[in-house]
């Protein structure tokens, strides 16, 4: 029984140490918590401090950065506009000169057409009337402004396709030479209003209004013969305005339809017929005969024509279609037709005459037509409806 209450007694003095150890260890766990939690919050402020810190330096950074660029721009302003005020703003002032064009009748229209395409104006000093002329070199010099550097680069890179075209199309009698190109910035009150360029400000009378007439070599077609402007041929047998012919340097050639070499045998008649003629310019019958290249830049084809003689003039009205070969040199030379030619398309005009034989002209232009067609189609060239107008 005693050996009962001890050993009982043993077990509860156990469970007391037991009790005892756990309680001692509860408390150093606690401890260890409570010194732990209180590590982690001095460091979890210390690092919050620091990307407080951190967050307000980066703050200061941008701000510092922002003041720099803001400098950095007004100084590279200032480089650019050398010192312009507020109320002046900049414009590119540019010079050019081509030679070559005092002989060739169109050029200067074409300078209005490439300075309205790319956006130019004339020149502040000079003004309208002056800003593309012709100087005392007889050189063509054109001083426009542009708003923008792509403008003026625009204007370069049209001038210098338009050149190239031009010569390829007048070998051995005209060239054009792009002399200068040349730009700069300009500076000027905010007051100023520049002039645009319109195609529309190049007045056809403007057409011959190179300088005086000069000492030019043309090349000469050996059966080429010229009239004088009283000759009844130059008022009805010619598609281009009158005006063109009033240069000395620019005289009416005869272009025969039905080409002498051809005129044998039963065409032995049409040699010296003046229906088998039709009066251009040098330049224009360089491009109808294609004296300046492969194929002929401009085919001609007989549209209609009256079935009785006029009462006025005793010949009979023809209407004859003038075709250009490409856009080039339709832009070129289409100006250059009677006031009364009409636009039918793209590349076809078509314009009046008047002849004393219809039926020899007909035979002389369908010859012409057919010849020119052949040449064309060679070239790539597809023949030309003309039913459809």
């Amino acid at each position: 029984m005693e050996s009962a209450h001890n050993a009982v007694a043993d077990v509860e003095a156990s469970i007391l140490e037991a009790r005892d150890a756990a309680t001692s260890v509860r408390k150093r766990v606690n401890d260890w918590m409570s010194v732990s939690f209180v590590r982690v919050s001095k460091k979890v402020t210390k690092d919050m401090g620091t990307d407080s810190n951190e967050a307000v330096q980066t703050k200061e950074a941008l701000e510092d950065t922002k003041a720099v660029l803001r400098l950095k721009k007004q100084e590279a302003h200032c480089d650019v506009n050398s010192g312009i005020r507020n109320d002046q703003f900049r414009l590119w002032a540019c010079s050019t000169v081509v030679s070559g064009s005092v002989t060739a009748v169109g050029v200067r229209q074409m300078m209005y057409n490439l300075a309205s395409e790319n956006i130019a104006f004339y020149d502040l000093s000079l003004g309208k009337e002056t800003s593309i002329q012709y100087d005392k070199n007889n050189l063509l010099s054109l001083n426009l402004v542009f708003e923008t550097k792509d403008h003026i680069y625009g204007f370069e890179n049209a001038l210098l396709e338009y050149i190239e075209s031009f010569n390829r199309q007048h070998q051995c009698i005209l060239s054009l030479i792009l002399v200068s190109f040349n730009f700069s910035l300009l500076t000027t009150s905010s007051d100023s209003h520049p002039q645009r360029v319109y195609h529309q400000d190049y007045c056809r009378l403007d057409i011959e209004d190179s300088p005086p007439a000069v000492d030019t070599q043309f090349y000469e077609h050996p059966r080429t013969s010229c009239v004088d402007i009283n000759n009844p041929l130059f008022l009805h047998q010619r598609i281009e305005n009158e005006n063109i012919f009033s240069q000395m340097f620019c005289q009416p050639n005869k272009c025969y339809l039905l080409e002498k070499s051809s005129c044998f045998g039963a065409r032995k008649r049409f040699e010296s017929n003046e229906n088998n003629v039709i009066l251009l310019s040098k330049d224009f019958h360089a491009l109808v005969d294609a004296l300046n290249g492969d194929v002929p830049g401009i085919l001609m084809a007989l549209k209609s024509y009256s079935r009785l003689p006029s009462k006025e003039t005793g010949r009979f009205e023809v209407e004859v279609f003038v075709e250009f070969f490409e856009t080039t040199l339709e832009e070129v030379y289409s100006p250059r037709l009677k006031s009364d030619s009409l636009k039918l398309s793209d590349l076809v005009w078509s314009t009046p005459l008047s002849v004393e034989n219809v039926d020899d002209f007909k035979f002389c232009l369908t010859w012409k037509t057919e010849k020119t067609s052949e040449q064309w189609i060679m070239m790539g060239r597809r023949e030309f409806n003309y039913r459809q107008f």
